[in-house]
This record gives structure tokens, C-alpha cells and sequence, in this order.
């Protein structure tokens, strides 16, 4: 499979000039760089929803469980 790089390769003695080439050889270096930071970044995200997630959970559970201490304390009084 090609790589954007390797297509301006190919297109830099045909077309381009060498400071347009080097111009977008580094835009698209640049562009990969980001995409690579973009997808790390979501995984952090996607791993802090999950733990997040979770602890919503244990939430709802402690105050299912607080719910029905007050329910037993109420029927005591």
C-alpha cells in the first residue's frame, strides 16, 4: 500500500518543485502526526469514560444500598 509519502515522491521530479515538495511532504508529516496524537488521545478518553462508567455504577449501588438503610431505620421509628 502507497503511502501519501511515497506518492509525492513520485510526483517530485515529475511536477513539483523541491520547496513544494518539502512544503507538502512536511503538511502531510504533520497531518499524520496529529491523526496518530488524535487516536492516542481518544483511547484515553475512551479508558476514562470507562472508568468513569464504572464508578457510576458502584454509585448507584451504595445509594441502592443507603436507600434501603433508610427505608429499614423508617420503619423503625
Amino acid at each position: 500500500m502507497m503511502g501519501i509519502t511515497d506518492i509525492l515522491l513520485g510526483l517530485k521530479d515529475k511536477v513539483l518543485d523541491a520547496a513544494s515538495y518539502e512544503l507538502l511532504l512536511r503538511n502531510f508529516q504533520l497531518l499524520e502526526s496529529n491523526y496518530q496524537l488524535t487516536k492516542d488521545e481518544l483511547q484515553l478518553v475512551k479508558r476514562d469514560n470507562d472508568r468513569l462508567k464504572a464508578e457510576n455504577l458502584e454509585l448507584h449501588g451504595t445509594i441502592g444500598g443507603l436507600s434501603a438503610e433508610i427505608d429499614i431505620l423508617k420503619g423503625k421509628i
